[in-house]
């Protein structure tokens, strides 16, 4: 035989011997055949092909002869692939962009940085009232100073240019357009007018009118004061009383009303209400100003028993209108709480709209008319006589009174060791 067919006939069995290792192998698991740690031999000096783990998936038709590798080196076993995870959607790269799966959150990649294009540049204005700042530059507080400084000017350069006024003092007397006389009515001009003598009111006490006496700046503080209180609170009616007689309540009505007469802007009504002893006529130097009992229940009309100040030697204003008596009323609380004494005072409040209106009440331990005129007043202005008033008569007054009065002040008369002198300017 010769040395060709010997080999053909060892090819031929070569291949039968792979054929059926290769059916064998697909039954077996590949790890029993080639295990991963084991090297591969050295091959023999007879040409074997080694064993081949496929896959009954992979399963082809024999090869014939020709496609046989010649070298049996060249032929590996193959093994199945691992699986390969998927990378994890979190980790993310900014130059790596993929699709999420389905079943997973959407994350979005990173939005383009967009440059912005330069603004057009516009004609500047005449009169810039800010000045605009570089986008490179930090706003700081010097900036912001500049720019309300440019603002200001620019606000000022807009303005017409005007002469300041050289300041003038007022006369409440003279026949001037005031702050008063766009709020005045034709029934606050109409009441009559009545003559006062500022002699009369020093004799009197009233210090107020001359302004000679330095005691004149207390009432001036008290009556600031007062309008700032009744400013706040929306009231214009006070009552005037003290605990007990000889304390100076008329005395402290006249020269806050005199005081409140040079307020330009204010309407002040005064009213002796004190019908048990009125004095208020006597000391505002008023002869027969009839009785202000009448004209509570109804007799006398309120226009013909009201008077206004008119023209005056100690400089005060037409703005201020009193109501007189000189008729001692016997039964002045029960008419005090008259229902139509109610009505008539609630008439003045609307046809001369006061601003603020004093009443001049008797003490309010002796007789209960401070009492029973309770709803016609807002506060309280208590008189105190030094040495005659006590502790516990301010607390019997407030005790009468209750808690749902509200007490304005309390004023020291007759005070004693005071030192006025002190304050003249």
């Amino acid at each position: 035989m010769s040395d060709e067919r010997k080999f053909r006939r060892k090819r031929k069995g070569a291949v039968s011997a792979h054929l059926k290792s290769t059916s064998e192998a697909s039954a077996a698991p590949v790890a029993e055949h080639l295990p991963d740690d084991k090297p591969l031999s050295e091959p023999d000096a007879t040409p074997t092909i080694p064993e081949r783990a496929v896959p009954i998936a992979e399963r082809v038709q024999p090869a014939s002869h020709d496609e046989l590798p010649s070298d049996p080196l060249e032929t590996a076993t193959i093994a199945p692939e691992a699986p390969v995870a998927p990378p994890d959607p979190l980790e993310l790269t900014p130059d790596l962009q993929f699709e999420e799966p389905d079943d997973g959150p959407t994350i979005s990649p990173p939005a383009p940085v967009l440059t912005p294009s330069p603004p057009a540049q516009s004609a500047p204005s005449p009169k810039p009232v800010m000045d605009e700042l570089p986008q490179d530059r930090t706003f700081t507080e010097e900036d912001r100073k500049r720019q309300r400084q440019a603002k200001l000017k620019a606000l000022r350069d807009a303005l017409p240019e005007e002469r300041e006024a050289p300041l003038t003092l007022s006369d409440p007397i003279e026949a001037q357009p005031s702050l008063a006389e766009p709020k005045a009515q034709p029934a606050w001009a109409d009441l009559r007018e009545i003559a006062l003598s500022a002699p009369h009111l020093s004799q009197h006490h009233v210090v107020t009118a001359e302004r000679s006496d330095p005691a004149h700046s207390a009432f001036d503080v008290l009556r600031t004061r007062l309008l700032q209180a009744l400013s706040d609170n929306g009231w214009s009616r006070v009552a005037i009383t003290s605990p007990t007689k000889d304390c100076g309540k008329t005395f402290t009505a006249a020269n806050l009303a005199i005081s409140l007469a040079r307020q330009e802007n204010c309407r002040t009504l005064l009213m002796d209400l004190d019908m048990r002893r009125p004095s208020l006529h006597k000391v505002m130097g008023v002869e027969n100003p009839g009785s202000i009992g009448d004209m509570l229940r109804g007799v006398q009309p309120a226009d013909q028993h009201l008077h206004r100040l008119g023209d005056n030697d100690f400089h005060a204003g037409h703005n201020i209108a009193f109501g007189f008596n000189e008729v001692i009323e016997p039964f002045a609380a029960e008419l005090l709480q008259d229902p139509r004494a109610e009505q008539i005072m609630t008439d003045i409040q609307q046809t001369y709209q006061p601003d603020v209106v004093l009443y001049d009440l008797p003490p309010a331990l002796y007789y209960d008319d401070v009492i029973a005129f309770r709803p016609q007043f807002d506060g309280v202005l208590l008189v105190l006589g030094g040495g005659l008033s006590t502790e516990k008569e301010v607390r019997e007054v407030e005790r009468r009174l209750g808690d749902s009065t509200p007490l304005l002040g309390m004023v020291l008369n007759k005070a004693e060791n005071t030192d006025i002198q002190r304050y003249r300017y």
